[in-house]
């Protein structure tokens, strides 16, 4: 039986999510929004992953927004869950990992690093 998993995407520059680093992110273009939408729909299968190792059946439905910065070599220099409907460090810690090991083009903003924020929701078992 499959589980069904629904991800929203929304990628935002914004400076007044809480985030760790200090510098303020430069905003990214419509089309670079597109380029970091495909690059974590090829790695939704992480994101399943860390929910269905972390949970028992039958999963719990709930929603994570998954916030991050793309450094101006397209690495991810900074992860953290912003928000979560689930307990637990070993969730969190999956999630943060599987973000961290993403790699993106370079973001067309000369150098400066780009805020991301994207929501996924796990819809739990298919009645």
């Amino acid at each position: 039986m499959r589980f069904a998993f629904v991800v929203l995407f929304l990628v935002a520059a914004c400076a007044t999510a809480p985030v760790r680093p200090t510098h303020s992110p430069a905003p990214a273009s419509n089309e670079y929004r597109q380029t970091v939408r495909e690059v974590v729909a090829d790695h939704v299968i992480d994101a399943e992953t860390c929910y269905h190792t972390t949970f028992d059946l039958p999963p719990p439905v709930g929603q994570v927004r998954l916030g991050f910065w793309i450094g101006g070599d397209g690495t991810v220099s900074h992860a953290e869950l912003e928000r979560s409907d689930f307990n637990g460090a070993e969730f969190s810690e999956c999630m943060v990992t599987m973000a961290m090991r993403w790699h993106f083009p370079p973001p067309p903003t000369q150098g400066a690093a780009v805020r991301v924020s994207f929501p996924y929701v796990f819809a739990g078992a298919p009645e």
